[in-house]
């Protein structure tokens, strides 16, 4: 039995009655809320696409990566135990397309995210930086720019939820700005759940 039915059987088809006012139309509204909320997304995606994006064929195009190899394929470290290294020679490196690349560049947008990627991959954060400078191009940032900014249109919205959750607002941080080969760009966090 859904939960909507129930509320009305405990109101007695009452729509005034305090099952239905309490639970159901609030869980109704919120459902309302989230497809709206969903579609500006999806639209403010799909308008960075349309200025920036490039066309599904183009994200398949591979780029030359020398800088992620395969973790499967990794060896441990006999001079660092319990790390792990890329073999001496090691021809496992991953097949990395311009989708990946936008991938790591929106992660690449505050500290805490490069140092993942880094350790992740057990490489230097300039050898990716390198590699980023090589494989990507203006529109890549600008999309990704694009993309960050979204988050700052649901903020609102987040904010809202924190507070009626915790009764405490989450403070954000200042980024300082950082420079590519394209210029200075705004540091951005991803957030997880965007």
């Amino acid at each position: 039995m859904q939960l909507e039915a129930m509320f009305d059987r405990w109101d007695k088809g009452n729509q005034r009655g305090i099952f239905t006012k309490m639970f159901s139309h609030p869980l109704t509204d919120a459902s309302n809320k989230l497809s709206a909320a969903q579609r500006k997304v999806a639209q403010m995606i799909k308008d960075a696409d349309k200025e920036f994006g490039l066309k599904r064929s183009q994200l398949k195009n591979t780029v030359d990566n020398d800088v992620f190899y395969d973790p499967r394929f990794m060896e441990e470290d006999p001079d660092n135990p319990g790390k792990w290294r890329i073999p001496p020679g090691g021809k496992n490196w991953m097949r990395m397309t311009k989708e990946h690349v936008r991938g790591v560049i929106l992660n690449w947008g505050n500290p805490s995210n490069r140092q993942r990627i880094a350790e992740g991959y057990y490489v230097k954060q300039e050898t990716i930086q390198a590699w980023l400078d090589k494989v990507s191009d203006k529109s890549d940032w600008d999309w990704a720019s694009k993309i960050w900014k979204i988050y700052e249109h649901i903020q609102h919205d987040s904010d809202e939820m924190t507070f009626e959750m915790s009764g405490t607002l989450v403070e954000m941080l200042p980024l300082p700005k950082f420079m590519t080969k394209f210029g200075e760009y705004e540091r951005w966090v991803l957030p997880d759940h965007l």
